[in-house]
């Protein structure tokens, strides 16, 4: 009878593992449980877009180039008739110290969105940070970005890349190998095909990231 039970040990033991490795959704239940219940996108009107740019402006003389950016995205959003609070992706340049970060934070406050901030000078898994890592590696796990629009039920939160000049195209691992980096991740939601059909590397599941900031 032993021998029978350790045979039927090893069996279920096997059958786990291949179910651990099949991308099904129903194991996420509890984190997919926010989107059954719809979410929202944060919108702007026409004359909005005009304040939003003002208090930019008032909070960084400095920074006009990239307040009027963001006035002209939103005005573009209205007259499409989404109306829908999110600029295109930008890099803003400038010498240490002109509150690039603050201003970006400011933009999220106005908009009325969330924040989601990756610091490359603290550390360069920012990819991992961002996005998230796909199971079967010990730091599995859903990325920031996921998280946000999950916990926040949000489809256009702000992401924060500080030092972007950090990035790199792929990782070294400490077995000698490689993995892909920083800007693989933000060119797969920047670029509209790709992010509007983007896919969890944790979760396995689909996701609209065309409407990130």
């Amino acid at each position: 009878m032993s021998f029978i039970a350790a045979r039927g040990r090893r069996f279920v033991e096997r059958r786990d593992a291949r179910l651990e490795a099949l991308p099904s959704k129903s194991r996420f239940g509890p984190q997919l449980t926010p989107l059954a219940r719809g979410g929202r996108a944060a919108l702007v009107a026409a004359h909005e877009a005009d304040e939003i740019a003002a208090a930019l402006h008032a909070r960084g003389r400095w920074m006009d180039a990239a307040s009027c950016q963001v006035m002209k995205d939103l005005h573009r959003r209205t007259a499409q008739g989404t109306g829908l609070a999110e600029a295109l992706p930008m890099i803003l340049s400038g010498p240490p110290g002109i509150s690039r970060s603050a201003w970006a934070r400011h933009l999220a406050d106005l908009l009325g969105v969330p924040v989601i901030r990756i610091d490359l000078s603290a550390a360069q898994s920012g990819a991992f940070s961002l996005v998230g890592v796909e199971r079967g590696w010990e730091s599995a796990g859903m990325g920031m970005l996921t998280q946000t629009i999950l916990t926040e039920r949000i489809a256009n939160p702000v992401v924060i890349v500080d030092e972007i000049g950090l990035a790199r195209e792929t990782l070294a691992t400490t077995g000698g190998g490689t993995l892909a980096g920083l800007i693989p991740a933000l060119m797969s939601l920047i670029e509209p095909t790709t992010a509007q059909n983007w896919t969890d590397p944790y979760l396995r599941v689909g996701f609209d990231m065309s409407r990130v900031t």
